[in-house]
C-alpha cells in the first residue's frame, strides 16, 4: 500500500512545539516517522507542503497527517476529509494530543485512525502492515480506530527504554532543498522525569537517540540551515548520554548555532561552558513564573534564587536565554505577575514568551483549574484550537480579558526603557543598537 505523509503548511507539531509560525521550519518528528517507514520497507512518500506540492492523492491509498490541535486543527483535517472522499484510508497523528484523541474521532467520521502516544512511528508502521495484510482488527496498544462502526481505543503504547529504533534520516532530508527553509528541528530525545503539573509529558521516561545518527542529520542540517533546534523535553536527564553528546557536538565543529532545553537548576558554570564549547548559543528555558508560591504548586522545582543564579550564569558564559512565561494560571494575580514583569526588566532578558495557560486534559493542573471551579465543563478541540489567542479560561483573581491585558503588559516591556538598559548592562552594547533603541523608546510613549 502506498502512503503519503504529508507535512502541512502554516504550523509546527513536534513534542511541546505546536501551533502557527510565520517561517519555513524543517520538522523533525514527521521525517523521522517517515524514515522509519522506509527502513521497514513501506511504500512512503514524505512530502512539505512548505517547499513541496501535495501531489494527487489519487497515486496513494493512506494518507497520514500530523495536526496541531492550537491554532491549526480545522485546516490540517481538510487534507483527511478530502482524502476520505476520494476513498483513502486517512490517519491523523495530533500534536500535542491535549488528550482528545477520542473525541476528535467522535466528531470527525473520516478519520480512520488517530495514532496515540508513545513512539508512534512504531505504532504507525503496526498499522500500514496489518492493512497490507488485510488484516483490519487492530491488536496493539497506542491506536483508536473504527471497526465495524465502533471506535476502538486500545490505549497508549508503553515507553520504549531509548530511541534507538529512530535512525539517522539524513538521506531523506538531503532530498529536500534545505535552503528554502529559515531554521530546523532535530530530534535528540523524548520524555521528562520532572513532575510540572502543566506539562503533557510529566514523570515520563528520558529517552535517547544513538548519538551517531544525530550527528549524521546536523552534518546535513548545518550545510544548508544556520539556526536549528533539538528537541528534546529533557536534554540533560540522562547525564552521561548528554556528556557524550556535548563532547561529539564539540569536535564536530558543526555550521550554525543550536538551541537546546536546560532546567533553571541545571545552569552551573562548568555546564553552561560545555554548551557553548559545543556551539550552543542559546538556551530555551522553562520559567513561567517568577513567583515563588506559583512555582510550587506548578511543582517545578525551582526558586526565584535558582531562576537568578541561572540567569547569572548565562550572562557570564554569554549564553542568551530564552525565557518561557506562561499568563494565567489558576492562581495569578496582579501581584503574581507584576514579579515575572519585574524579572523581565530587571535582567534584561533578551527573547522571552508569554504564553496563555493552555490547561491540558489529563494534567494535573486541569484537575487544580476544575476543583477551582475555573474549568466549568470539560475543554474540547474547539476550546483549545484558539487557546494561543486567548485565555480559555480566568483565574482565581483576573478574569480572562485582564489576562490578556497582562500577555500585552508583559509583552510592552520590550520598548520599556528601563528594560533596555538593563539589556545592555547584561547583555553589551553595539552601535546598531542605537537606531533600534530610539525607536523603541518612541514606540513605547506612543503605545
Amino acid at each position: 500500500m502506498k502512503t503519503l505523509v504529508l507535512n502541512q503548511k502554516n504550523y509546527q507539531r513536534e513534542e511541546c512545539c505546536t501551533g502557527k509560525i510565520n517561517y519555513k521550519l524543517l520538522p523533525s518528528q514527521i521525517i523521522l516517522a517517515a524514515n522509519y517507514l522506509k527502513e521497514n520497507n513501506k511504500d512512503v512518500v514524505f512530502i512539505d507542503e512548505q517547499i513541496q506540492k501535495v501531489p494527487d492523492l489519487n497515486e496513494f491509498d493512506i494518507i497520514v497527517t500530523w495536526i496541531s490541535i492550537l491554532n491549526g486543527f480545522f485546516e490540517d483535517i481538510k487534507i483527511l476529509k478530502k482524502a476520505k472522499e476520494m476513498g483513502k484510508r486517512t490517519i491523523a497523528v495530533l500534536n500535542d494530543p491535549h488528550g482528545i484523541e477520542l473525541e476528535v474521532m467522535q466528531e470527525f467520521k473520516f478519520i480512520d485512525i488517530c495514532i496515540r502516544l508513545s513512539e508512534r512511528e512504531i505504532t504507525l508502521n503496526k498499522v500500514i502492515s496489518h492493512w497490507e495484510e488485510k488484516n483490519e482488527k487492530l491488536d496493539f496498544p497506542g491506536v483508536i480506530y473504527r471497526h465495524n462502526n465502533i471506535l476502538i481505543d486500545t490505549g497508549t503504547m508503553p515507553f520504549l527504554k531509548d530511541l534507538t529504533h529512530l535512525k539517522s534520516s539524513a538521506g531523506l532530508i538531503s532530498e529536500l532543498p534545505l535552503s528554502q527553509y529559515d531554521e530546523a528541528f532535530i530530534t535528540t530525545g523524548r520524555g521528562c522525569p520532572m513532575l510540572c503539573t502543566f506539562c503533557s509529558y510529566p514523570a515520563t521516561a528520558s529517552r535517547k537517540r544513538n548519538i551517531p545518527d544525530i550527528m549524521e542529520e546536523i552534518k546535513i542540517v548545518s550545510s544548508e540551515i544556520d539556526y536549528y533546534s533539538f528537541i528534546d523535553l529533557n536534554l540533560y536527564a540522562n547525564k552521561q548520554w548528554a556528556e557524550n553528546f556535548l563532547a561529539e557536538l564539540k569536535n564536530r565543529k558543526f555550521n550554525g548555532n543550536w538551541v537546546g532545553d536546560m532546567r533553571a537548576e541545571q545552569a552551573s558554570i562548568e555546564l553552561l561552558t560545555k554548551w557553548k564549547e559545543a556551539g550552543c548559543r542559546r538556551i530555551l528555558m522553562g520559567i513561567e513564573s517568577f513567583d515563588n508560591e506559583s512555582l510550587i504548586k506548578m511543582k517545578k522545582g525551582i526558586t526565584q534564587d535558582t531562576i537568578i543564579k541561572a540567569m547569572r550564569n548565562m550572562q557570564k558564559v554569554d549564553i542568551n536565554p530564552i525565557t518561557s512565561l506562561i499568563v494565567g494560571l489558576p492562581w495569578d494575580s496582579d501581584e503574581t505577575l507584576e514579579k515575572t514583569e519585574t524579572f523581565i526588566k530587571k535582567y534584561g532578558i533578551t527573547l522571552y514568551g508569554t504564553n496563555y495557560l493552555v490547561p491540558v486534559r489529563g494534567t494535573k493542573i486541569y484537575e487544580d483549574a476544575k476543583s477551582l471551579g475555573l474549568i466549568k465543563k470539560d475543554l474540547t478541540v474547539h476550546d483549545y484550537v484558539n487557546a494561543p489567542e486567548y485565555p480559555v479560561i480566568p483565574s482565581l483573581y483576573l478574569d480572562r480579558e485582564e489576562i490578556v491585558e497582562w500577555g500585552k503588559r508583559l509583552q510592552k516591556i520590550r520598548f520599556d526603557p528601563v528594560y533596555m538598559l538593563n539589556y545592555v548592562k547584561h547583555n553589551g552594547f553595539k552601535p546598531r543598537y542605537i537606531k533600534s533603541f530610539f525607536g523603541r523608546i518612541k514606540n513605547y510613549y506612543n503605545a
